[in-house]
Formats: structure tokens, sequence, C-alpha cells
């Protein structure tokens, strides 16, 4: 592991415990704002993990924005209903449904 490596490691470490800002992270890291919030978001696999598993245990009768939405309630861990449709499409958990094109009726002549 490089210098870098350990570095961004610890900075996400103190991010996560809440004991720097990613504001302060993005500046330590030479990142800006943006970058440093998708490193803290994309370092959350442990997450992303959890959700899955939870998802195919508890919530798989339910719809993603449902599922979100009661694991909010129980757990109190927000979770956008986007992010876990897509990493449940990823998982091959859950299926888009097809949208299905307006029938056009030709006009009368």
């Amino acid at each position: 592991m490089g210098q870098k490596e350990l570095l961004r490691g610890k900075v996400m470490e103190l991010v996560k415990r809440g004991q720097m800002t990613i504001w302060a992270a993005a500046k330590e890291l030479n990142v800006n704002y943006r970058q440093g919030r998708r490193e803290i978001q994309g370092s959350s696999t442990g997450m992303r993990e959890q959700a899955v598993r939870a998802y195919r245990g508890r919530y798989s009768d339910f719809g993603p924005t449902f599922a979100a939405e009661q694991r909010e309630e129980e757990k109190g861990i927000r979770i956008s209903e986007d992010t876990l449709r897509r990493w449940l499409l990823a998982e091959g958990l859950w299926e888009g449904k097809q949208r299905r094109r307006a029938y056009r009726s030709r006009r009368e002549r």
C-alpha cells in the first residue's frame, strides 16, 4: 500500500467517526468537495453488502422504495431508493419493469 492509500484510509476513518468534515477531508486529500463526498460514499461497500443481505432476508417481497423506507424506520439507516434499486439490479435481485408503449390508434378516414 502506498502513502496515498494509507492517508486516504486514515482520513476516511476520521470522517466516518465524525472527527473530520468532508470539506477538511477533501482538502487533505487534494480533491474537491464533490470528489471527497464520492470517495466517502464509494467506500461504504460494507453498507452495500449489509443492505443487500437485509433485502434478501427480510425485505425480499418488497420493492426497493418500500424496502428503503422500512429499513430507515426500523434501523434508522437512510439509503436512497435509487441507490438500493441499483444495488439490487447489480445483484440480480430486482428487475425493472418494462414500460409498454401507448397504443396509437389510427384516425378514421
